[in-house]
């Protein structure tokens, strides 16, 4: 496990860098935390360093965005606004592991159905709030 206690934007792209270039298929990441602390720009840090010109949006509507890479697509979803395992099936989330990388916000439904390969929580820090 990895502990960083203060992380600014510049430390979390490189961070990012380096899980984009080794991702593979079927690799699986939960992103926890706060509303706003940046887990929809930790996903655009990723993208970006393998698309660099893809427009990374909030799923928090569509609940799914793709973005296609030449090895593998990352499914970027958004378990915010979903209440229920139904909807999860509904949708078909719960399929996309296999074959592709899923990166998951607000992952607590999906923790008996999918392993996560990696967890990433997210906190705002006392420290950096009073910079």
């Amino acid at each position: 496990m990895f502990n960083y206690e203060s992380v600014d934007l510049l430390f979390l792209g490189k961070l990012a860098r380096i899980l984009a270039f080794n991702l593979r298929t079927g690799d699986s990441i939960s992103l926890s935390g706060d509303l706003g602390v940046g887990k929809t720009s930790f996903v655009k840090l990723l993208v970006n360093a393998l698309i660099p010109s893809e427009d990374v949006s909030s799923p928090t509507f569509n609940i799914v965005n793709q973005y296609h890479f030449n090895k593998f697509t990352i499914y970027h979803i958004d378990l915010y606004r979903i209440n229920s395992l139904f909807e999860i099936y509904d949708i078909g989330i719960d399929t996309i592991f296999d074959n592709d990388v899923g990166i998951v916000e607000w992952p607590d439904l999906l923790s008996n159905i999918v392993n996560f390969n990696l967890r990433i929580n997210i906190q705002y820090s006392i420290k950096d709030v009073l910079r």
